[in-house]
């Protein structure tokens, strides 16, 4: 998390962690066998969501979480 905590047009962001790797930037499963044998397989892949950076900074004004109940 280097980037500045700053919407250029509204001021403040937040960091957004990515639902999908819950932060850890990886997410699945690949020994690049046809067939996984590791008896305890960890998830090694870079997450496709987040890029491997484990969430986003995000102004809730210049991009809001939910659409308004008044939006048609």
């Amino acid at each position: 998390m280097t980037a500045p905590t700053v919407c250029d047009k509204h001021g403040e962001r937040e960091w957004c962690e990515c639902w999908q790797c819950g932060g850890e930037g990886v997410n699945g499963h690949d020994c690049d066998e046809d067939c996984c044998v590791c008896l305890a397989p960890e998830d090694n892949m870079r997450c496709d969501i987040c890029s491997g950076k484990g969430g986003w900074w995000r102004c809730y004004t210049c991009a809001p979480e939910t659409e308004s109940e008044d939006t048609p």
